[in-house]
């Protein structure tokens, strides 16, 4: 396959990858081919990366290969396309040019399965906009592990309308918008590494993305990638009753100026 893409698509992949875990399936990217070509995985258990990438002469099979050797070493192949075959003794050979390098892997049966997410309707948001969204309020996430709730951003959904909002116990920050939006009223609360992670793969141009979910996982699907997420559990404060009905005083400044 072409040798950018598959470079772009590792590190990005390589995102949800575990650093560091008893199982070293977790460390590693898992590659098999399908009828569409390549599809390569990368999951820690709580969050997971897929994507797929056109491929030539693509044999069935797989493999689970450490995820920063090969992003290494595909960033120092020299040629356009690269050449990966495997044996069934999981050594696998990759070239491109006249580079070769060899590495061996893991069966692709050590794997975990990624939760399947089988909900209703997607919701179909403009990238921009929920990018933007999630930058303004997710410095106030509580990194308090006494409450896991807190750790994440409320996402609230209603027709025409969708509010983030995050705390810390010490700072509330709600960011509301106007959305396309015409189903039933939704409210989750998504971990901050999650959006950490989805906010990297975004564009900021015109693009939309989906969100999909069941009662404890989500999938936000954009770009070519799948990123899946269990939802955290749990009493999300009562917000609402922190933000004062009525005011005495209501005063507008230049927000350049004030931040001066």
């Amino acid at each position: 396959c072409n040798t950018v893409a598959l470079t772009d698509a590792c590190n990005n992949v390589q995102r949800a990858v575990a650093a560091k875990s008893v199982n070293p399936a977790l460390e590693g990217i898992c590659i098999k081919t399908t009828e569409q070509g390549i599809e390569l995985c990368g999951y820690d258990l709580e969050v997971g990366i897929t994507t797929m990438l056109d491929a030539g002469k693509a044999g069935e099979g797989g493999i689970i290969l450490n995820a920063k050797t090969f992003c290494d070493m595909l960033r120092r192949l020299p040629a356009e396309n690269v050449t990966i075959e495997t044996d069934d003794k999981q050594r696998c050979t990759i070239k491109s040019g006249d580079t070769e390098y060899h590495i061996t892997g893991m069966a692709q049966d050590e794997y975990p399965d990624l939760p399947y997410v089988m909900g209703g309707s997607p919701v179909v948001l403009p990238q921009a906009v929920l990018k933007n969204m999630i930058r303004q309020v997710i410095f106030a996430v509580s990194t308090d592990e006494s409450k896991t709730v807190h750790q994440g951003v409320k996402f609230e959904i209603a027709p025409g309308h969708l509010s983030l909002i995050a705390l810390d116990g010490y700072r509330l920050a709600i960011r509301r918008e106007e959305v396309e939006y015409s189903g039933d009223e939704m409210t989750f609360v998504v971990p901050a590494k999650t959006l950490s992670e989805v906010i990297k793969i975004m564009d900021d141009e015109d693009g939309y993305l989906s969100l999909n979910l069941d009662g404890k996982h989500i999938v936000f699907g954009l770009n070519g990638y799948q990123i899946v997420s269990r939802l955290l559990e749990g009493h999300f404060l009562d917000y609402g009753s922190a933000i004062p009905k009525q005011f005495e005083t209501e005063v507008k400044v230049s927000t350049r100026d004030f931040i001066e």
